[in-house]
C-alpha cells in the first residue's frame, strides 16, 4: 500500500504539513503528531487500512493543524507485505493506550458505522502439503496410494471446520509425468480460527492425521502450517465508548458479528488495546470526523 505512487503521495502530504515521520524497514511509514495540550506519556496508533489510507492521510494533516489533544498520535501506513508486530520501542517510551483502524464497508450507507465488540476477525494459517511415495519401484508406481492419501487428508482437513473454524482448500493437484499413476500430489489450505485454542487444536490434528496416513499408505507427507495474521479482538471499553461517540455525532450505529476473514491489523491488535470498525462513505462524508472524535477522546481521558 505504501509503495510507488501511493508512498510518494504520503511523503508529499506529510512534508507539506510539516509532520515528522520515519520509514520502518519491511513495515511501512510511521508518522506522529504531538497534541498541543502537552505530553502525558500516552499515545494512540491510527492504522491506515489499504482501503482508507487516503482518508487517514487527510485526517492526519488536519489533526496536525488542530491538535486539540494530550499526548501523541502515531499514524501507521503499512507496506503491502506488512507482517509482524510493531515494537513498543517505535513509540518513544509512550504508552500505547489504543490502536484504532477505521475502514470502509460497501454494504454500509453514508452516515452508518458498524462496530463489533470483542472478537472481530479470525486468525489465519496456511497449510501446505506434499505427498510422495516412500520408495519408487514397480509396486509403488502401479498403485494409487499417493492419490488415496491426498484424498483422505484433504477430506480430514476440510472436516476440521466448525463453529469457530473455517477451512478453505486450494490448489489440489496430483501429478503423473512418467508413471501410469500420480506419484506426487500437493494441496494448500487456508485455515481461519476465531479462538486461539481451536487454532492450536487444528494444528495438532493436522500433524496427527499426517502421521497416521504416512503409516497407512506408506507415503511421505511434508506438511507445513504457516502462521499468518492473529485474530483482531476489539477492546470492549474502547468499542462501547466509540459506539456512544458515534451516536452522539448522529451516525447510525450497527452491532456486527465476528467474521471468518483476517487482516494484518491483527499483528497490532495482538499487542495493544484495539478498535477496528467499518464505516459507510459518500459524497458528503467519509467518517474522518468520527475518527478524530474517537482518537481525541481516547487521548484526553
Amino acid at each position: 500500500m505504501c509503495e510507488h505512487i501511493v508512498a510518494a503521495d504520503i511523503y508529499c502530504e506529510l512534508d507539506a504539513a510539516g509532520i515528522s515521520y520515519r520509514m520502518i524497514e519491511s513495515r511501512g511509514v510511521l508518522a506522529y503528531v504531538d497534541g498541543r495540550r502537552g505530553d502525558n506519556g500516552r499515545c494512540v496508533v491510527l492504522y491506515a487500512d489499504e482501503y482508507y489510507w487516503d482518508k487517514v492521510l487527510c485526517l492526519t494533516t488536519s489533526l496536525a493543524t488542530d491538535a486539540d489533544f494530550e499526548g501523541r498520535l502515531y499514524v501507521f501506513f503499512p507496506s503491502d507485505k506488512f507482517a509482524g508486530a510493531l515494537a513498543a520501542s517505535l513509540f518513544d517510551s509512550h504508552d500505547v493506550v489504543a490502536a484504532v483502524m477505521p475502514t470502509e464497508n460497501f454494504s454500509l450507507k453514508q452516515g452508518e458505522v458498524l462496530f463489533c465488540p470483542g472478537k472481530m476477525q479470525a486468525s489465519r494459517d496456511v497449510l501446505r502439503v506434499k505427498i510422495t511415495p516412500e520408495q519408487v519401484g514397480g509396486a509403488t508406481i502401479a498403485n494409487n496410494h499417493v492419490v488415496s492419501a491426498l484424498s483422505e487428508l484433504a477430506l480430514r482437513v476440510d472436516s476440521f471446520g466448525g463453529e469457530d473454524c473455517r477451512v478453505l482448500l486450494n490448489d489440489v493437484e496430483a501429478k503423473a509425468e512418467y508413471y501410469p499413476v500420480p506419484h506426487c500430489a500437493d494441496f494448500r489450505a487456508t485455515i481461519y480460527c476465531l479462538k486461539e485454542g481451536v487454532r492450536e487444536s487444528v494444528r495438532s490434528m493436522i500433524l496427527g492425521a499426517v502421521a497416521e496416513l504416512q503409516y497407512k499408505y506408506d507415503v511421505a507427507v511434508e506438511a507445513t502450517v504457516i502462521p499468518c495474521e492473529p485474530c483482531v479482538e476489539n477492546d470492549l471499553q474502547l468499542t462501547y465508548e466509540a459506539m456512544l461517540y458515534a451516536r452522539e455525532e448522529g451516525y447510525v450505529v450497527h452491532d456486527g458479528d465476528a467474521e471468518f476473514s483476517s487482516h494484518p491489523f491483527g499483528y497490532v491488535a495482538e499487542h495493544y488495546p484495539s478498535l477496528m470498525y467499518y464505516c459507510g462513505v459518500g459524497d458528503h462524508t467519509d467518517c474522518r470526523e468520527l475518527a478524530a472524535v474517537i482518537v481525541k477522546n481516547i487521548l484526553n481521558k
